[in-house]
């Protein structure tokens, strides 16, 4: 509470980040002695570089800790869950735990979501005179908008979700047509190849007979069919012969009987 009222008097009189030995002067002159005590080596030597931090940072570590550990136990069961940053602040203040509000702050911050909590230390390092309220402002604010997008990604997937399903509905739907065609068409292949078979067999069982007796059938006049043309049609009377022709064979057999 008291560097938290400092650093307001810091900002009415114009004091900035730069202002380091003023703002360390203003401690030394209004802090209270039993914080002074406890830093004294940083009193009577204090660092060329930022002396009013490091002494600020000093008397926090000294007497924060004590009242953080209060507060952790006084607030436990207070969870942020689905409450507003600005409502889990107001719990934390409600316990009563300290009345230094840097206390409060740094605890509550500790609370918050990783993002949120990256935007209001974001803020403070830019303008370490934001209110606390303002702070939790800031945070609902954020925490709102994380929310929204949660929503917006939430209702994506699951439209994503349920057109992935329909698609896959249909290409099974259409993998089983697929199965039941090649089923089909693997039917009708057999039957055509036992048709074609049948076909075959029945061909070759018609043919068989013909080309036995064709192979065995006695020839009737097997001297005729050596004959050439003429002597076949004029016989002895053929003026014309033409080779092969066996009519000259044929007359020689004809005296011998």
């Amino acid at each position: 509470m008291f560097f938290t009222k400092l650093e307001s008097w810091f900002a009415l009189q114009g004091l900035g980040a730069r202002k380091e030995q003023e703002k360390f002067a203003a401690v030394i002159a209004y802090a209270d002695p039993k914080y002074l005590e406890q830093v004294h080596d940083l009193v009577n030597n204090p660092p060329e570089t930022a002396p009013y931090s490091t002494l600020k940072e000093a008397i926090l570590s000294k007497f924060t800790d004590s009242e953080m550990v209060r507060l952790d136990r006084l607030a436990t069961g207070i969870q942020l869950g689905d409450s507003r940053p600005s409502h889990l602040l107001c719990q934390l203040q409600q316990t009563k735990a300290t009345c230094d509000e840097s206390v409060v702050q740094r605890y509550w911050i500790k609370r918050l979501p990783p993002l949120v909590r990256a935007v209001i230390v974001g803020m403070i390092g830019s303008s370490p005179q934001t209110k606390l309220s303002q702070l939790a402002k800031a945070a609902d604010a954020v925490m709102d908008s994380l929310n929204d997008d949660a929503s917006d990604h939430v209702y994506a997937f699951s439209k994503n979700k349920q057109q992935q399903s329909h698609q896959e509905e249909r290409v099974i739907t259409l993998t089983k047509r697929l199965d039941d065609n090649d089923k089909a068409l693997q039917q009708i292949n057999n039957k055509l190849g036992q048709l074609l078979n049948h076909n075959q067999t029945r061909g070759r069982n018609n043919q068989r007979p013909q080309n036995y007796y064709r192979n065995n059938a006695p020839s009737n006049d097997r001297s005729s069919q050596q004959l050439c043309w003429y002597h076949n049609k004029y016989g002895r009377d053929a003026q014309r012969c033409s080779q092969p022709c066996s009519f000259t064979a044929f007359n020689e057999d004809d005296q011998k009987n």
